[in-house]
């Protein structure tokens, strides 16, 4: 596991790199059949809770492996991979945006002699021949199907229907019968050697060296046998691309051991028949086609999933087995418009919002990934650009869980600071804190785009004096495509099961350049507010204590809204956390709102509904902040305001859209 830190687009591609960070939060699971029920047929509620632990039990003994295994289980994240340090770090793959270079180093010495594994034909086929373009190579393109002359009947016709007429014709006039499903087989064969036929002399016009071995991949024997004559004439192999692969989809329930043995050994079969074959070689170059299942999974493919991650974990091996003499890839691929996704499943595809890749765009990744020695070893390229970015179909929905538990004396100043009628009140900007929060646990390598639709169904008051321990249920249904959107519906219950918070938050590939927000209007200037700072936080308009307290000057107020100069102190600084939502800073937004209410009717309100949060940069901690509301009343009860931050140089970088506030009667009125 690495660390990588880029973020950039690559015109209609886009690529993540696989690096770790570490978080923690509860367990996640996985659906088990391929349309996503249960096996009993029912509910689409996953059954299964899985995850690979790697611990380095250096130094541990069986019970303290044991111990930091039980603890992963119960209280780990919901991702499906961690591993655990020796020193208590944890560690989880996550993707980051990266850049997508295209330059193509000079290779010294003479041209380079490629093993190719299903090179002949489809993706793996049209990136090698544009490889081809940028320099000469000499290439062994291996293929399950045998070079054969096509019947004299058939040469001219190019369509499905026209040859199998011409076939039938024939087999009719020998006086033979065929069936038809073997009919199709050997039309296939026929369009198959087309296509082989037209790749090679593609290859070879561009100035390339061709050699097509039919063989399978895995039978080393074979392999090794095949390449003597070769190596006789071009010399030593100096690289692998192994792109060879099938598929034979459907749920584990329903599929055969012989079909898992099928998808799985072509590609681990292969790769381990591959570096057998070519162990006394001088390999500059081991290129794998993984596919982006192995980082998210798919319904129908456990299988395909599990033999491509094994490529991965290989090529990670590999690298630093070989270290920067040779170039090792593993590219996880999502879907190509081509290849194995035909017509129809390029039209369930795009109704998914599966973007595939271009074949222009898919091959020129290829170039750039093989001549990129110093990037990162395991790679995912998808098609569609950085605004949508779905790579495999559809999401897997999940339900996972955390507890958490109000602390007692002393209480912290979130807590004791923030008391409504002598009682201390969970603040709404708390639960909101906690739900972004828990989301960027899930998915650290995503980000939290919005907050939406939190809504305080009953307020959390702590134990007592805060001289128990309150304990809280957070419930989450998780919608992903584990990958680069993750849609989050969050509860916070009591342990009474009684509903005290909800709220949606959107995840995704947050762009290098903030989305153009609503800049709200100056209201400095207007009416006098005619209170000072004591007026409003020590006589009873605003009842939080000193941890709240971030309005250090009122400077607007007209009929349609207000503004104020928020500013951190030492009393606020534990709100400066990172991860979060500066809790003290996105509450004083509401304070203003609240002192809006009270200065033009007369009335204290509290926050009921939070339409929407958004960040966009990060709150100053040492300089002062410019918050905007707009607010309006609706009906005898209700005020609706929008609130806007802003730093000094007068960017927004966050926002509170359609924020509800009810009046609460014979609550915190004027003196």
């Amino acid at each position: 596991m690495r660390e990588e830190g880029r973020r950039l687009c690559h015109r209609t591609g886009y690529r993540w790199l696989v690096r770790s960070i570490g978080f923690a939060a509860r367990t996640k699971c996985v659906d088990s059949r391929a349309d996503g029920t249960c096996q009993d047929g029912g509910s689409r509620v996953p059954k299964a809770s899985v995850k690979a632990i790697d611990l380095d039990r250096t130094g541990l003994s069986a019970e303290d492996a044991a111990e930091r295994i039980f603890r992963e289980l119960i209280a780990g994240g919901p991702e499906y991979e961690v591993g655990l340090q020796i020193d208590g770090g944890r560690m989880t793959p996550a993707l980051e945006l990266a850049p997508l270079k295209a330059e193509v180093g000079a290779r010294t010495g003479g041209p380079a002699v490629l093993l190719v594994s299903g090179g002949a034909r489809g993706v793996t086929a049209s990136a090698v021949t544009e490889l081809a373009r940028a320099e000469r190579l000499r290439l062994i393109l291996l293929g399950r199907t045998p070079l054969e002359e096509e019947p004299i009947v058939c040469r001219g016709i190019e369509d499905d229907a026209g040859l199998k007429r011409a076939l039938l014709e024939q087999v009719k006039a020998e006086g033979a019968a065929v069936a038809l499903p073997e009919l199709g087989r050997r039309v296939q064969r026929i369009l198959m050697n087309r296509e082989i036929a037209a790749n090679l002399q593609s290859l070879r016009e561009l100035g390339s060296e061709v050699v097509y071995v039919p063989a399978d991949v895995q039978d080393t024997s074979a392999l090794r046998e095949a390449l003597r004559p070769i190596r006789a004439a071009w010399g030593p192999i100096t690289g692998i691309v192994h792109g060879a692969g099938v598929l034979a989809d459907k749920a584990i329930a329903d599929k055969s051991v012989e079909q898992f043995d099928y998808v799985f050994d072509t590609k681990v079969g292969g790769l381990r028949a591959l570096l057998a074959v070519t162990e006394e070689d001088p390999l500059a170059l081991i290129c794998l086609f993984s596919s982006v299942s192995a980082r998210s999974g798919n319904a129908g493919q456990a299988d395909y999933a599990m033999a491509n991650e094994v490529l991965n974990k290989c090529a990670q091996a590999e690298a630093k087995r070989r270290g920067p003499g040779c170039t090792v890839k593993s590219i996880n691929w999502g879907p190509w418009d081509g290849g194995m996704v035909s017509p129809l499943l390029k039209k369930h595809f795009e109704q998914r919002g599966v973007n595939l890749i271009p074949l222009k765009e898919g091959t020129a990744a290829f170039v750039a990934e093989t001549s990129n020695a110093n990037g990162p070893v395991e790679v995912v390229i998808g098609g569609g650009s950085a605004d949508r970015q779905t790579l495999i179909e559809g999401a897997v929905e999940k339900e996972w869980s955390a507890e958490l538990f109000l602390p007692k004396q002393p209480l912290p100043p979130w807590l004791d600071d923030h008391r409504i009628g002598g009682k201390a009140v969970v603040p709404a900007v708390i639960a909101l804190d906690w739900f972004v929060r828990a989301a960027s646990a899930a998915y650290p390598h995503l980000a939290v785009l919005q907050c939406q639709n939190l809504s305080v169904k009953k307020g959390i008051v702590a134990g007592e004096n805060g001289s128990t321990e309150k304990r809280l249920i957070l419930t989450c249904r998780d919608r992903s495509d584990g990958l680069a959107q993750a849609t989050l519906s969050f509860e916070l219950r009591g342990a009474d099961g009684q509903l005290h918070y909800t709220a949606d938050v959107e995840m995704g590939i947050k762009a290098e350049v903030a989305p153009t927000c609503r800049a709200a209007e100056s209201t400095s200037g207007g009416a006098d507010w005619g209170w000072s700072l004591s007026d409003i936080y020590d006589r009873n308009r605003l009842f939080h204590g000193p941890g709240f307290r971030v309005i250090r000057e009122l400077t607007g107020l007209v009929d349609e809204g207000a503004e104020a100069i928020f500013w951190h102190d030492d009393s606020t600084a534990w709100s400066l956390r990172e991860g979060g939502i500066d809790p003290a800073m996105i509450d004083g937004g509401l304070q203003l709102a609240r002192l809006w209410g009270l200065r033009t009717f007369g009335e204290p309100t509290l926050p009921t509904t939070i339409g929407s949060y958004g960040a966009y940069g990060s709150l100053p901690e040492d300089r002062p902040v410019v918050c905007r509301i707009r607010s309006e009343r609706r009906g005898r009860y209700k005020t609706v305001s929008q609130l806007t931050w802003l730093n000094e140089a007068g960017e927004i970088v966050a926002e509170l859209r359609d924020v509800e506030m009810h009046i609460v009667a014979n609550h915190g009125k004027e003196d």
